[in-house]
């Protein structure tokens, strides 16, 4: 029976870690809110929402998601699921999804990045360049603003409900949203056949 060496047993032991990524790859209190989507946290620093874009602070939009920001997070503990691709951004800023504490643990239910998305402070942005993919923690159809009834893609003619299959592998970054079927026709798009939407 063969034997492995320490050093082979050690680099299993490595790799094994690297195959998941729990929300708990940190944990620390936010001391600074910067933006909407930006915040300093205890003991890390610098951290940037992952896929999630706010308004600029020049502008009331942005300043309604800074206060958002700030309700939520400012001295509250937060756990960080930290991109394990690029780890900082150019400008130094750690990117994480981030879930805020519950009895000590990281509540997966409150997902930040989608929390401030369905808020309506902040939309989608699948940066490519980190190990994230939005569409795997959120539901396409938590996404549709208030009286977003139907969607579709901005890379087909068909509109849908929701909660259609073909609606479900819309890419967020070609999600289109529309509060009736008429005006999803007027932009030129048709019924599904599937969910057959009016």
């Amino acid at each position: 029976m063969m034997q492995l060496q320490p050093a082979a047993i050690l680099v299993l032991v490595i790799l094994m870690g690297c195959v998941t990524s729990p929300p708990d790859e940190f944990r620390g209190r936010v001391t600074k809110v910067v933006d909407g989507d930006t915040f300093d946290v205890e003991g890390l620093g610098r951290v940037r929402l992952a896929d999630v874009d706010c308004p600029e602070m020049d502008t009331e939009a942005g300043r309604a998601a800074a206060n958002y920001t700030v309700y939520w997070l400012f001295g509250r503990t937060v756990w960080l699921d930290i991109d394990d691709r690029r780890g900082r951004d150019d400008y130094g800023r750690w990117i994480s999804v981030v879930y805020l504490e519950e009895n000590g643990a990281p509540n997966r239910a409150m997902n930040f990045n989608r929390m401030i998305v369905d808020s309506g402070h902040a939309v989608v942005k699948d940066f490519k360049d980190n190990e994230f993919n939005p569409a795997e923690w959120w539901n396409l159809s938590s996404l549709q603003p208030v009286g977003c009834a139907y969607v579709g893609s901005a890379r087909s003619s068909r509109y849908h409900y929701p909660d259609c299959e073909w609606a479900e592998k819309i890419s967020p970054d070609n999600l289109v949203c529309f509060s009736s079927p008429s005006e999803a026709r007027s932009k030129g798009y048709m019924p599904c056949r599937v969910c057959k939407p009016p």
